[in-house]
């Protein structure tokens, strides 16, 4: 409905910020975790607190990826097919970005 009242790109740019915000809620409450679980592992001597930190900062910085390519995802295939277009487009680039960040900075289980 965007998209017919607004035009593409403003829709686009509308979905863009609209699926960050979902989507960051739910990242954030993932990393939170994550990071808990981590600390826990540190304070019970199974990591050590160098490599605690890094885990921590690179599931933050996977979480982060995630959440602007689904945004980004979303928004580009707005700009093509609004409607069913939005939600493929961001399901789509958010099952692919941990696989992109495992390749750029590599898999958290090699720090441990």
């Amino acid at each position: 409905r965007k998209a017919t009242r607004h035009g593409r790109l403003f829709a686009a740019w509308r979905i863009a910020l609209t699926s960050l915000r979902s989507s960051l809620l739910v990242h954030v409450a993932t990393w939170a975790v994550e990071a808990l679980i981590d600390i826990y592992a540190m304070l019970r001597k199974r990591i050590r607190p160098k490599t605690c930190a890094m885990m921590i900062l690179h599931r933050a910085l996977n979480r982060l990826i995630c959440a602007l390519a689904g945004a980004a995802g979303a928004s580009v295939v707005t700009l093509a097919f609004p409607g069913m277009g939005t939600f493929i487009g961001s399901l789509l680039a958010e099952s692919a970005a941990p696989y992109l960040t495992a390749a750029l900075l590599g898999d958290v289980q090699s720090f441990a």
